[in-house]
């Protein structure tokens, strides 16, 4: 009889436990409420009820490459970015067709030529389009695209704050355009037969 209470009281405990989760997330979601971003003066401000960042933006700019990786953010924890592209440049991909096997990228390789941006969506079409790129694994050649992107590089944060408090950005997020306000991206559907396996 003292085995089945202290069963009960377990399983007791455990569904507060579960209770208490789903209401602090749900709380925590509704209590964040919806992003708005906008463009003032020389820069961007994303915010919501909990997070607000205030960016410098440098003129608008475009680039593109061979798309090889991307990886989805945690949004306005970590900054107000949504989406992180691996690319490399002409240059890059140009020399993974002369000394690699398609088929394969190695650490080595990737570490040595592989570009990051991340990316806070000025728009809800383009947060869609981020949201819908899924190229996980980079070792898989003959899912990577040519593809485009036009927006306007982060110089630095001009003040963060959250919970109403102020707050300090990482300072390598804007290093070399690292982070950018993504206004386009473009994604070539079909695969490039340069790095499909022979």
């Amino acid at each position: 009889m003292e085995r089945q209470g202290g069963d009960a009281h377990l399983l007791a405990r455990i569904v507060v436990a579960a209770i208490s989760l789903i209401a602090y997330f749900t709380y925590t979601k509704i209590g964040s409420g919806p992003v708005t971003g906008h463009f003032g003066g020389s820069g961007y401000i994303v915010e919501n009820k909990k997070y607000r960042y205030d960016y410098a933006v440098s003129g608008g700019s475009s680039f593109g490459g061979v798309l090889i990786a991307t990886g989805r953010q945690q949004g306005m924890s970590q900054g107000g970015v949504t989406a992180a592209v691996h690319y490399f440049d002409e240059s890059s991909a140009s020399e993974f067709v002369r000394t690699q096997k398609p088929g394969h990228c190695s650490a080595e390789f990737f570490n040595a030529h592989a570009q990051l941006k991340l990316l806070i969506p000025a728009t809800l079409e383009v947060q869609k389009q981020l949201a819908a790129l899924k190229f996980d694994d980079h070792n898989d050649t003959s899912s990577w695209r040519r593809f485009t992107l036009k927006g306007y590089c982060v110089s630095r944060a001009n003040s963060v704050t959250i919970d109403g408090k102020p707050a300090i950005a990482p300072f390598n997020m804007f290093d070399n355009c690292t982070t950018m306000v993504a206004t386009g991206v473009a994604v070539q559907p079909q695969p490039l037969p340069q790095f499909a396996r022979r």
